[in-house]
């Protein structure tokens, strides 16, 4: 989540105060979402035909994507030591 906030285009803020980040984690399966819920974070993320694409959501999955196998192996690592 900080990272998509810092990345994020800013006007008023509400965009960045908008963005969430969602993990599930239900027996084996690893469950994540990510976006915004303010209705023109597509316009912000995509661009318009007046206005080009300010990507935040792609980035933030690109990053995570990169730092998955670290945050597993984390996770598996403090349920070894609960177990």
């Amino acid at each position: 989540l900080r990272y998509m906030q810092q990345i994020v285009a800013v006007d008023t803020g509400a965009l960045r105060e908008s963005c969430y980040v969602n993990v599930d984690i239900t027996g084996t399966k690893l469950s994540l979402e990510i976006g915004a819920t303010e209705p023109y974070a597509i316009y912000v993320e995509l661009g318009t035909f007046k206005t080009g694409a300010q990507p935040y959501i792609r980035p933030t999955f690109d990053f995570v994507v990169g730092i998955l196998p670290q945050i597993i192996n984390s996770e598996a690592a403090r349920r070894a030591a609960i177990s």
